[in-house]
C-alpha cells in the first residue's frame, strides 16, 4: 500500500516537488494550454510540459524541484 499526500500547491508553500505532465500522456491535438512548453525532466530526461504556473512557482522559490510525474511519485515514496 502506498501512502501519498498529493495536494495543489499554495502560494505560501515552500520547497516540494512540482509534477510536470508527461508529453506521452497527451494527444498534442488536444492540448488547450498555450502557455505549456516542452522541457525535459532533469532526472530521467523524459519530455514534459511546463506551464506558466510552474515557471512562476520556481521563480519564487529556488528550493522547488520540478520532475516528470513518474519521477515525482518515485521521489515522494522515498521520503
Amino acid at each position: 500500500m502506498i501512502n501519498a499526500n498529493i495536494t495543489p500547491r499554495q502560494i505560501s508553500d515552500r520547497g516540494g516537488i512540482l509534477c510536470l505532465p508527461l508529453v506521452r500522456n497527451f494527444d498534442p491535438a488536444e492540448i488547450k494550454h498555450p502557455d505549456w512548453r516542452i522541457v525535459q525532466c532533469p532526472r530521467c530526461e523524459a519530455d514534459c510540459y511546463q506551464s506558466d504556473t510552474h515557471r512562476q512557482a520556481m521563480a519564487q522559490d529556488s528550493s522547488i524541484k520540478a520532475l516528470c510525474t513518474m519521477c515525482a511519485l518515485r521521489e515522494g515514496m522515498e521520503v
